[in-house]
């Protein structure tokens, strides 16, 4: 059995924490350039094979991902993360081969994509998208979401400086309800 996650996640004072006999802990390395240029070519021959571009725009595509990131001093310690390479790929592909602009562009396009990608999930909700099952849009819900990781990395205070927010559930349902009351007034 193989379990992942992130780093901080699994401290040592971590209740989840596996540390049960049979269990090794193993961190990844950072993608190197060639791991990225990997990746990159891996991301583009995969939308080939799904017919979303064809194989000659999938190669330059990649080729022009890899210089971007290679060149641009900001992208090369973001793209050593996974998720964030996951990230740039996908907005790279979504938006006709370019990245938006500049840092704060990235990742505010990347939490637009998330946010999309996780409303757009059906089955568990039936036919509904999340935004719909609470009964807002999605700028809503942005709004809500955005509201409440100001209000808790401000009530937390320095001393979380650089670690995750531990969210309850009830502060969650609150910033929902919070945002659903604003927008009926």
């Amino acid at each position: 059995m193989l379990v992942t996650c992130r780093p901080y996640a699994y401290e040592k004072k971590s209740p989840w924490r596996l540390d049960h006999e049979g269990f090794e802990e193993a961190h990844l390395a950072p993608f190197d350039e060639p791991k990225v240029r990997a990746f990159v070519q891996g991301w583009y021959r995969q939308l080939a094979a799904r017919g979303q571009v064809d194989e000659k725009l999938a190669a330059e595509r990649s080729r022009s991902l890899c210089r971007e990131i290679e060149a641009t001093s900001y992208l090369q310690p973001l793209a050593e993360r996974p998720l964030m390479l996951t990230m740039m790929a996908d907005l790279h592909a979504s938006s006709g081969g370019r990245l938006p602009g500049g840092r704060a562009g990235l990742y505010e396009r990347s939490v637009e994509l998330l946010l999309d990608r996780w409303n757009e999930k059906r089955g568990v909700l039936g036919n509904e998208t999340v935004a719909e099952h609470l009964g807002m849009g999605v700028r809503d819900l942005r709004f809500a979401l955005e509201d409440l990781a100001y209000q808790v990395h401000l009530s937390r205070g320095s001393e979380a400086a650089g670690q995750s927010a531990e969210i309850e559930a009830t502060e969650l349902w609150q910033a929902l309800d919070a945002r659903r009351g604003f927008r009926g007034a």
